[in-house]
């Protein structure tokens, strides 16, 4: 699966455009409204604004070649706060299953966001990091009530026709769909997002264009 584009909501887009303009040095297009759009390599994240009084989080990843994780954590640490990882401080989550390793921030309207390196996309490279290092957006956090999880989350596999991700077994509450390129990650609301104990999973408006095969989709929730 490819994720091309989201489209999330924001209090304030213009801060979170400035963030990723000045402080991450991503290409940037404003738009009118006070929305714009950041180009993460071959996806696009669009931040339109949130209704007053709403406050909405997400949660999403992005591809980097592997052997640069160190190098992408050596260069956000004097840019943005880090999320430790449990235990102790280090900030690298090693997902020995996943053959993955992953750097974690928060952006300011407290979207924690991914830097993960995947053993399977073979896309070693030895540039300094540099933001431009960011191939795609590959994951996104979907989130539903508990009671309705089970059949949400078999309703977009059957529809879209998207398999269990193979490197990770179905859990109570949390389930990963996709592949390597591209996944889905479908939790119930109020779970902790990783590495936080704080920051819990919202149900917020949502939209996404990705291709499943050789079909193209647009998903809102």
């Amino acid at each position: 699966m490819f994720i091309e584009a989201l489209v999330i909501q924001a209090d304030d887009p213009a801060i979170l455009m400035q963030y990723y303009r000045q402080v991450l040095e991503l290409p940037v297009e404003m738009e009118a409204g006070g929305g714009g759009t950041v180009r993460f390599g071959a996806s696009r994240l669009t931040v339109e604004p949130a209704p007053r009084g709403t406050h909405p989080r997400y949660h999403f990843a992005c591809n980097i070649p592997l052997n640069r994780v160190e190098a992408a954590r050596d260069w956000l640490q004097p840019r943005t706060g880090l999320h430790p990882i449990p235990p102790g401080r280090a900030y690298i989550a090693e997902f020995t299953g996943w053959a993955a390793r992953s750097v974690y921030f928060s952006d300011p309207a407290g979207n924690i966001v991914e830097l993960i390196g995947r053993q399977g996309l073979d896309d070693a490279t030895e540039e300094p990091f540099t933001s431009m290092l960011i191939r795609n957006i590959s994951e996104a956090g979907l989130v539903f009530p508990p009671d309705l999880y089970e059949t949400a989350v078999c309703s977009l596999q059957a529809d879209y026709e998207l398999p269990v991700f193979a490197r990770q077994v179905p859990l109570p509450g949390f389930r990963a769909l996709g592949d390597d390129q591209g996944l889905f990650i479908c939790v119930t609301e109020n779970r902790p997002w990783f590495p936080t104990a704080d920051q819990y999973a919202q149900i917020c408006p949502l939209r996404i264009r990705f291709r499943q095969g050789r079909q193209s989709y647009k998903l809102t929730l």
